[in-house]
Protein backbone atom coordinates (compact mmCIF):
# COMPACT_ATOMS: atom_id res chain seq x y z
CA UNK A 1 0.00 0.00 0.00
CA UNK A 2 1.43 3.33 -0.98
CA UNK A 3 2.05 5.76 1.83
CA UNK A 4 0.61 9.30 1.80
CA UNK A 5 3.54 10.58 3.82
CA UNK A 6 6.52 12.39 2.34
CA UNK A 7 9.47 10.11 1.50
CA UNK A 8 13.22 10.47 1.16
CA UNK A 9 15.17 8.47 -1.39
CA UNK A 10 18.56 7.83 0.18
CA UNK A 11 19.05 4.09 0.72
CA UNK A 12 21.01 2.05 3.23
CA UNK A 13 22.47 -1.35 2.43
CA UNK A 14 22.38 -3.63 5.50
CA UNK A 15 24.89 -6.00 3.98
CA UNK A 16 27.47 -3.24 4.31
CA UNK A 17 26.78 -2.39 7.94
CA UNK A 18 28.11 -5.46 9.73
CA UNK A 19 29.33 -5.53 13.31
CA UNK A 20 25.88 -5.63 14.85
CA UNK A 21 25.80 -7.78 17.94
CA UNK A 22 23.10 -10.42 17.97
CA UNK A 23 20.95 -10.26 21.08
CA UNK A 24 20.62 -13.85 22.31
CA UNK A 25 18.04 -14.59 25.01
CA UNK A 26 16.31 -17.87 25.71
CA UNK A 27 13.21 -16.60 27.46
CA UNK A 28 9.62 -17.63 27.94
CA UNK A 29 8.08 -14.48 26.49
CA UNK A 30 8.59 -10.83 25.78
CA UNK A 31 10.62 -9.11 28.48
CA UNK A 32 9.35 -6.12 30.40
CA UNK A 33 6.14 -5.10 32.10
CA UNK A 34 4.87 -3.40 28.95
CA UNK A 35 4.44 -6.66 27.02
CA UNK A 36 3.85 -9.38 29.59
CA UNK A 37 0.25 -10.59 29.17
CA UNK A 38 -1.96 -10.12 32.20
CA UNK A 39 -3.38 -13.62 32.46
CA UNK A 40 -5.72 -12.75 35.30
CA UNK A 41 -7.25 -10.00 33.19
CA UNK A 42 -7.45 -12.26 30.14
CA UNK A 43 -9.16 -14.99 32.12
CA UNK A 44 -11.56 -12.50 33.65
CA UNK A 45 -12.48 -11.18 30.23
CA UNK A 46 -13.07 -14.73 29.07
CA UNK A 47 -15.37 -15.38 32.01
CA UNK A 48 -17.20 -12.12 31.37
CA UNK A 49 -17.85 -13.08 27.76
CA UNK A 50 -19.32 -16.39 28.89
CA UNK A 51 -21.44 -14.86 31.62
CA UNK A 52 -23.18 -12.42 29.27
CA UNK A 53 -24.41 -14.99 26.75
CA UNK A 54 -26.99 -17.04 28.63
CA UNK A 55 -28.76 -17.06 31.99
CA UNK A 56 -27.51 -20.40 33.29
CA UNK A 57 -26.38 -21.43 36.76
CA UNK A 58 -22.98 -19.98 37.66
CA UNK A 59 -20.35 -21.83 39.64
CA UNK A 60 -19.52 -19.43 42.56
CA UNK A 61 -15.90 -20.62 42.74
CA UNK A 62 -15.00 -20.36 39.05
CA UNK A 63 -17.51 -17.78 37.84
CA UNK A 64 -18.32 -20.09 34.89
CA UNK A 65 -21.63 -21.54 33.75
CA UNK A 66 -22.19 -25.19 34.50
CA UNK A 67 -23.19 -25.91 30.90
CA UNK A 68 -20.22 -23.91 29.64
CA UNK A 69 -17.80 -26.06 31.63
CA UNK A 70 -19.26 -29.19 30.03
CA UNK A 71 -19.15 -27.74 26.53
CA UNK A 72 -15.59 -26.50 27.02
CA UNK A 73 -14.47 -29.95 28.12
CA UNK A 74 -16.08 -31.51 25.04
CA UNK A 75 -14.34 -29.02 22.74
CA UNK A 76 -10.91 -29.81 24.19
CA UNK A 77 -10.09 -26.26 25.37
CA UNK A 78 -9.74 -24.64 28.78
CA UNK A 79 -12.97 -23.25 30.20
CA UNK A 80 -11.91 -19.59 30.14
CA UNK A 81 -10.99 -19.94 26.47
CA UNK A 82 -14.28 -21.44 25.34
CA UNK A 83 -16.28 -19.32 22.90
CA UNK A 84 -20.02 -19.98 22.98
CA UNK A 85 -21.82 -20.42 19.68
CA UNK A 86 -25.35 -19.58 18.54
CA UNK A 87 -27.26 -21.34 15.77
CA UNK A 88 -28.78 -18.32 14.06
CA UNK A 89 -27.86 -15.38 11.87
CA UNK A 90 -25.57 -12.82 13.54
CA UNK A 91 -27.71 -10.07 12.05
CA UNK A 92 -30.48 -10.92 14.48
CA UNK A 93 -28.20 -9.68 17.27
CA UNK A 94 -26.05 -7.17 15.37
CA UNK A 95 -26.65 -4.42 12.84
CA UNK A 96 -24.19 -3.91 10.00
CA UNK A 97 -22.55 -0.47 10.02
CA UNK A 98 -19.98 -0.52 7.21
CA UNK A 99 -17.27 -2.69 5.67
CA UNK A 100 -13.73 -1.72 6.68
CA UNK A 101 -10.70 -2.30 4.48
CA UNK A 102 -7.74 -3.55 6.51
CA UNK A 103 -5.41 -4.02 3.54
CA UNK A 104 -5.48 -4.01 -0.23
CA UNK A 105 -7.88 -6.97 -0.42
CA UNK A 106 -8.82 -7.55 3.22
CA UNK A 107 -12.32 -6.45 4.24
CA UNK A 108 -14.28 -7.00 7.44
CA UNK A 109 -17.73 -5.85 8.61
CA UNK A 110 -18.09 -3.32 11.42
CA UNK A 111 -21.32 -3.86 13.36
CA UNK A 112 -23.05 -2.83 16.58
CA UNK A 113 -25.27 -4.84 18.89
CA UNK A 114 -29.00 -4.27 18.50
CA UNK A 115 -30.99 -2.99 21.44
CA UNK A 116 -30.48 -0.36 24.10
CA UNK A 117 -28.29 -2.44 26.42
CA UNK A 118 -25.12 -1.88 24.40
CA UNK A 119 -23.94 0.10 21.38
CA UNK A 120 -20.38 -1.20 21.37
CA UNK A 121 -18.83 -1.75 17.95
CA UNK A 122 -17.51 -5.17 16.93
CA UNK A 123 -15.92 -6.74 13.87
CA UNK A 124 -17.71 -9.62 12.12
CA UNK A 125 -15.93 -12.02 9.79
CA UNK A 126 -17.50 -14.90 7.88
CA UNK A 127 -15.93 -18.30 7.29
CA UNK A 128 -17.47 -20.66 4.78
CA UNK A 129 -16.96 -24.30 3.91
CA UNK A 130 -15.50 -27.23 5.77
CA UNK A 131 -12.65 -25.16 7.26
CA UNK A 132 -14.99 -22.90 9.26
CA UNK A 133 -15.18 -25.33 12.19
CA UNK A 134 -11.39 -25.67 12.22
CA UNK A 135 -10.97 -21.89 12.26
CA UNK A 136 -13.28 -21.55 15.25
CA UNK A 137 -11.24 -24.16 17.11
CA UNK A 138 -8.03 -22.22 16.42
CA UNK A 139 -9.58 -19.08 17.89
CA UNK A 140 -10.38 -20.95 21.07
CA UNK A 141 -6.79 -22.09 21.51
CA UNK A 142 -4.85 -18.89 20.96
CA UNK A 143 -6.48 -16.20 23.09
CA UNK A 144 -3.92 -13.64 24.24
CA UNK A 145 -3.64 -9.93 25.06
CA UNK A 146 -1.98 -9.24 21.70
CA UNK A 147 -4.21 -11.45 19.57
CA UNK A 148 -7.62 -10.18 18.48
CA UNK A 149 -10.26 -11.67 20.79
CA UNK A 150 -13.22 -13.62 19.45
CA UNK A 151 -16.35 -12.77 21.46
CA UNK A 152 -18.88 -15.24 20.07
CA UNK A 153 -19.66 -17.39 17.04
CA UNK A 154 -22.84 -17.69 14.97
CA UNK A 155 -23.55 -20.66 12.69
CA UNK A 156 -26.07 -20.03 9.96
CA UNK A 157 -26.65 -21.67 6.59
CA UNK A 158 -23.36 -23.60 6.57
CA UNK A 159 -21.41 -20.46 7.38
CA UNK A 160 -19.67 -19.44 10.60
CA UNK A 161 -19.67 -15.77 11.59
CA UNK A 162 -17.10 -14.85 14.22
CA UNK A 163 -17.64 -11.69 16.25
CA UNK A 164 -14.35 -10.04 17.23
CA UNK A 165 -13.54 -7.14 19.50
CA UNK A 166 -13.43 -3.83 17.67
CA UNK A 167 -10.05 -2.72 16.35
CA UNK A 168 -10.14 0.44 14.28
CA UNK A 169 -7.37 -0.03 11.72
CA UNK A 170 -4.57 -2.23 10.49
CA UNK A 171 -1.04 -0.97 11.03
CA UNK A 172 -0.84 -0.46 7.25
CA UNK A 173 -2.55 2.87 7.92
CA UNK A 174 0.19 4.10 10.24
CA UNK A 175 3.13 2.96 8.09
CA UNK A 176 5.37 5.97 7.47
CA UNK A 177 3.32 8.10 9.86
CA UNK A 178 5.25 11.32 10.65
CA UNK A 179 4.66 10.78 14.38
CA UNK A 180 6.16 7.30 14.27
CA UNK A 181 9.56 7.57 15.98
CA UNK A 182 11.86 5.00 17.56
CA UNK A 183 10.07 4.52 20.86
CA UNK A 184 6.66 4.35 19.19
CA UNK A 185 8.02 1.79 16.75
CA UNK A 186 9.15 -0.20 19.81
CA UNK A 187 5.62 0.03 21.24
CA UNK A 188 4.24 -1.59 18.08
CA UNK A 189 6.90 -4.27 17.70
CA UNK A 190 6.92 -5.20 21.38
CA UNK A 191 3.22 -6.04 21.23
CA UNK A 192 3.56 -7.93 17.94
CA UNK A 193 6.38 -10.07 19.34
CA UNK A 194 4.37 -10.85 22.46
CA UNK A 195 1.56 -12.21 20.30
CA UNK A 196 3.93 -14.19 18.08
CA UNK A 197 5.67 -15.70 21.11
CA UNK A 198 2.30 -16.92 22.38
CA UNK A 199 1.39 -18.45 19.01
CA UNK A 200 4.72 -20.25 18.95
CA UNK A 201 4.25 -21.65 22.47
CA UNK A 202 0.80 -22.90 21.53
CA UNK A 203 2.31 -24.75 18.58
CA UNK A 204 0.91 -22.55 15.81
CA UNK A 205 2.52 -20.70 12.94
CA UNK A 206 0.85 -17.72 11.26
CA UNK A 207 1.18 -18.30 7.53
CA UNK A 208 0.30 -14.80 6.34
CA UNK A 209 1.74 -12.23 8.72
CA UNK A 210 1.57 -8.75 7.17
CA UNK A 211 0.75 -5.19 8.20
CA UNK A 212 -2.79 -5.78 6.88
CA UNK A 213 -3.64 -8.40 9.51
CA UNK A 214 -2.03 -6.73 12.49
CA UNK A 215 -4.62 -4.37 13.97
CA UNK A 216 -4.34 -1.31 16.19
CA UNK A 217 -6.89 0.25 18.53
CA UNK A 218 -7.23 4.02 19.08
CA UNK A 219 -5.92 3.46 22.62
CA UNK A 220 -2.70 1.90 21.34
CA UNK A 221 -3.39 -1.84 21.66
CA UNK A 222 -1.74 -3.81 18.84
CA UNK A 223 -3.13 -7.28 18.09
CA UNK A 224 -2.58 -10.03 15.53
CA UNK A 225 -5.55 -11.02 13.36
CA UNK A 226 -6.03 -13.40 10.43
CA UNK A 227 -5.81 -16.48 12.63
CA UNK A 228 -7.48 -18.56 9.93
CA UNK A 229 -4.01 -18.54 8.35
CA UNK A 230 -2.49 -20.35 11.34
CA UNK A 231 -1.42 -23.95 11.07
CA UNK A 232 0.64 -26.48 13.01
CA UNK A 233 4.12 -26.56 11.42
CA UNK A 234 6.33 -29.59 11.06
CA UNK A 235 8.99 -27.74 13.07
CA UNK A 236 9.09 -24.69 15.34
CA UNK A 237 7.80 -21.64 13.46
CA UNK A 238 9.63 -18.99 15.47
CA UNK A 239 12.22 -18.49 12.71
CA UNK A 240 9.60 -18.08 9.99
CA UNK A 241 8.36 -14.89 11.63
CA UNK A 242 11.76 -13.23 11.34
CA UNK A 243 11.43 -12.94 7.57
CA UNK A 244 7.88 -11.61 7.89
CA UNK A 245 9.05 -9.06 10.47
CA UNK A 246 11.66 -7.76 8.02
CA UNK A 247 8.91 -6.78 5.60
CA UNK A 248 6.65 -5.40 8.34
CA UNK A 249 9.35 -3.20 9.91
CA UNK A 250 10.53 -2.01 6.49
CA UNK A 251 6.96 -0.97 5.62
CA UNK A 252 6.42 0.77 8.97
CA UNK A 253 9.67 2.77 8.71
CA UNK A 254 9.44 3.68 5.01
CA UNK A 255 5.68 3.93 4.63
CA UNK A 256 5.60 1.51 1.72
CA UNK A 257 6.79 -1.90 0.59
CA UNK A 258 9.85 -1.95 -1.65
CA UNK A 259 9.03 -3.31 -5.10
CA UNK A 260 11.97 -5.72 -5.10
CA UNK A 261 11.23 -6.92 -1.57
CA UNK A 262 14.50 -5.43 -0.30
CA UNK A 263 14.96 -4.80 3.42
CA UNK A 264 16.19 -1.34 4.37
CA UNK A 265 15.29 2.29 5.01
CA UNK A 266 15.30 5.18 2.58
CA UNK A 267 15.29 8.17 4.94
CA UNK A 268 18.64 8.17 6.77
CA UNK A 269 17.88 11.48 8.45
CA UNK A 270 14.81 10.08 10.15
CA UNK A 271 16.28 6.61 10.76
CA UNK A 272 20.08 7.06 11.12
CA UNK A 273 22.33 3.97 10.77
CA UNK A 274 23.34 4.01 14.45
CA UNK A 275 19.79 3.99 15.78
CA UNK A 276 18.17 1.10 17.64
CA UNK A 277 15.44 0.96 15.00
CA UNK A 278 17.90 0.39 12.13
CA UNK A 279 19.84 -2.13 14.22
CA UNK A 280 16.63 -4.06 14.92
CA UNK A 281 15.70 -4.09 11.23
CA UNK A 282 19.17 -5.36 10.38
CA UNK A 283 18.82 -8.12 12.99
CA UNK A 284 15.64 -9.37 11.29
CA UNK A 285 17.79 -10.40 8.32
CA UNK A 286 19.95 -12.76 10.38
CA UNK A 287 18.33 -13.68 13.71
CA UNK A 288 17.57 -17.38 14.19
CA UNK A 289 14.14 -16.75 15.74
CA UNK A 290 11.89 -14.11 17.25
CA UNK A 291 13.24 -15.03 20.68
CA UNK A 292 16.59 -13.62 19.58
CA UNK A 293 14.90 -10.32 18.78
CA UNK A 294 12.85 -9.97 21.93
CA UNK A 295 15.71 -8.57 24.05
CA UNK A 296 17.04 -6.24 21.39
CA UNK A 297 17.84 -2.75 22.82
CA UNK A 298 14.97 -1.25 20.78
CA UNK A 299 12.44 -3.20 22.80
CA UNK A 300 14.12 -2.29 26.10
CA UNK A 301 13.17 1.35 25.62
CA UNK A 302 10.58 2.55 28.19
CA UNK A 303 7.68 2.35 25.75
CA UNK A 304 4.01 2.31 26.66
CA UNK A 305 1.14 1.42 24.38
CA UNK A 306 -0.61 4.74 25.02
CA UNK A 307 2.28 6.42 23.20
CA UNK A 308 0.52 5.23 20.05
CA UNK A 309 -2.71 7.16 20.66
CA UNK A 310 -1.47 10.23 18.81
CA UNK A 311 -0.13 8.12 15.93
CA UNK A 312 -3.52 6.48 15.40
CA UNK A 313 -5.36 9.78 15.76
CA UNK A 314 -3.12 11.44 13.18
CA UNK A 315 -3.74 8.54 10.78
CA UNK A 316 -7.45 9.36 10.79
CA UNK A 317 -6.58 12.85 9.54
CA UNK A 318 -3.76 12.10 7.11
CA UNK A 319 -4.91 8.80 5.60
CA UNK A 320 -7.89 7.85 3.49
CA UNK A 321 -9.41 4.86 5.27
CA UNK A 322 -10.94 2.33 2.91
CA UNK A 323 -14.60 1.57 3.58
CA UNK A 324 -17.79 0.49 1.83
CA UNK A 325 -21.24 1.85 2.69
CA UNK A 326 -23.75 0.39 2.69
CA UNK A 327 -21.93 -2.79 3.72
CA UNK A 328 -22.26 -5.91 1.61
Amino acid sequence: MASPWNKRHTQIDFNALGGLKRQIADINGVNGKNTTPNRDRTNALGRKRLDTLDEETTDPETGLKGLTLVEAAKSGVRAHEYIRTKSRSPWEDYEKCWDLRLGVKDWITVAERRGAQSNALVLVKRFEGLSSEENVHKLQQVQHTNIVSALEVFRFERTSYVVFEYMAYSISYIAGNPRLDEIRLAAILGQILAGLAHLTKEGFEHGSLTCSNILIHPYGDVKIAGLENCYIPASNGASQYVEALSSIVTELMNGYVKEDGAVGVDDLHRWPPGSHAVSFLSETTSAASIFKLIKHPLLQLPWQKDMLIGVVSFATVGTRIGYKYPPS
